[in-house]
């Protein structure tokens, strides 16, 4: 591919604050992201060809450095190999979370949007559910497979649990790692696709809504604790969790992968339940 097209990949994984990335990086002078996060070139739309994928960042100058922040392409082999034949050096990015986490707030995010009607359980019984939300998690597997593409010296991995505790410092990572000389944007300290209650997120909202449920209750009813029931009931699916046993399989299924990335990136990830 000639001309002026990307060269660096956010390209893992989706529920994993690369939308805040995304948005911080287009903040930043010299860099141009795409105006939609996501182009999914690599993958879904390779066969629109690379007019439409520069299309993409229009409004970019000259020299500016375009990133592309498709989360799906460290899942795909044949958009790996594309890249690799596309760019010369190209630079990746994967942005990492506790595979127990991400595989649900994946799932919430889908259920939310009412494009599924499936309980979170079902994730073993149906491999399309499985290889959607579980598979993404082996994080080790898939920074194996993208090394034959490019080495580790150009591959930035990102915690989701820093960028919460420490937003500006994983943000000046990502600039030392681009070799961008700017101060941290604006919206690094912002928060992005929150998955919860509205009333919950609302302090007084959420006092207000549970104080009218109980007044509403009978006298008899209210002096035996419901606060515990009323509490439990505004919740939504995304607050209460999946139930234990589940989360409990979860866990043993990446417990092997985990163990592997913890020697790979030299952490202990203490963060995470796996």
């Amino acid at each position: 591919m000639t001309g002026n097209t990307p060269a660096v990949f956010v390209v893992g994984f989706q529920k994993c604050a690369s939308t805040w990335l995304h948005k911080c990086l287009g903040e930043v002078p010299g860099i141009c992201v795409a105006e939609r996060h996501m182009t999914h070139y690599y993958d879904i739309n390779y066969d629109k060809g690379s007019a439409w994928y520069r299309a993409r960042f229009s409004s970019s100058e000259p020299d500016a450095m375009l990133v592309d922040t498709t989360v799906t392409y460290a899942l795909d082999d044949a958009a790996l190999a594309r890249i690799a034949a596309a760019v010369e050096e190209p630079l990746f990015i994967f942005m990492l979370r506790d595979p127990v986490k991400r595989a649900f707030s994946h799932y919430w995010h889908e259920k939310q949007k009412k494009r599924i009607d499936y309980a979170f359980e079902e994730v073993f019984s149906n491999y399309d559910l499985y290889s959607s939300w579980v598979l993404p998690g082996f994080y080790h597997a898939h920074l194996r497979r993208a090394e034959r593409i490019v080495p580790r010296a150009r591959t930035l991995v990102l915690l989701a649990e820093d960028i919460n505790k420490q937003p500006e410092v994983e943000m000046e990572r990502v600039l030392e790692f681009l070799n961008v000389a700017a101060s941290c944007p604006p919206s690094t300290r912002a928060k992005v696709n929150v998955s919860a209650n509205k009333a919950i997120r609302n302090p007084s909202l959420w006092e207000k809504t549970r104080a009218q449920i109980i007044r509403r209750m009978p006298a008899s009813v209210r002096h035996f604790g419901i606060a515990a029931p009323v509490d439990q009931a505004l919740k939504n699916e995304y607050e209460r969790g999946m139930n234990e046993e589940t989360k409990a399989r979860l866990t043993a299924v990446y417990r092997e992968d985990t163990t592997l990335l913890r020697t790979l990136l030299g952490r202990d990830l203490h963060e995470w339940n796996t």
